[in-house]
This record gives C-alpha cells, sequence and structure tokens, in this order.
C-alpha cells in the first residue's frame, strides 16, 4: 500500500469539494489494513484502508473517522482498488459532518 499516493488522492477529492488538505501526522502501514492518522478541517482524524477478502476479488474500503467522537465521517462502498474506493467516498457529507462536529 502506497500511503502517500493514497493520502493525495484524498486530497484531491477534498479539494474538489472545497476541503482539505488531510495533513498526514503519522501513518501505520500493514499488510490488510493501513491507518492515517491526521488533521483535518481542524480536528484530529483517521483514515482507515482496509482490503476485505472476497471471491474471485479482494474489495477496498476507505473510511474517515473523527479522533474525538469516534464517529464515521461521509460513507463509501468497496471498490476494485483503493483509488476507486476514494473516488466513491462521499467526501462531500464527510467535509459537511466535520464541519457539524466543530
Amino acid at each position: 500500500m502506497n500511503i502517500s499516493s493514497l493520502t493525495s488522492n484524498i486530497n484531491e477529492a477534498l479539494a474538489s469539494h472545497g476541503g482539505g488538505p488531510l495533513v498526514t501526522v503519522k501513518a501505520n502501514e500493514g499488510d490488510e489494513k493501513s491507518t492515517v492518522f491526521g488533521k483535518l478541517g481542524g480536528r484530529d482524524v483517521r483514515v482507515e484502508f482496509t482490503e476485505t477478502a472476497g471471491s474471485p476479488d479482494r474489495g477496498h474500503l476507505v473510511a474517515l473517522f473523527d479522533e474525538q467522537s469516534g464517529e464515521q465521517l461521509g460513507r463509501g462502498d468497496s471498490g476494485a482498488n483503493f483509488a476507486d474506493a476514494i473516488d466513491g467516498y462521499s467526501w462531500n457529507g464527510a467535509l459537511t459532518a466535520l464541519s457539524e462536529l466543530s
């Protein structure tokens, strides 16, 4: 998993909705799950990238969480790869939810 590239994809998606950037503070990389901790809109957030077992293809999930509340911000579906999952995520909904928490 290339966390730097995935974070860039997220920042492009956020920018297209007038938000961002996600500023990475730390990242934990794993084989099936990686987590990025950072700041977005002045709040501590985390992004989880998860590969799910599937037949015949693996799924790729992306989820954004507010660290203080633990609430997931926005929604997304599994993609054929992480870029697809990022493209399909409701970043506008995530930004709206984030602003309501501030």
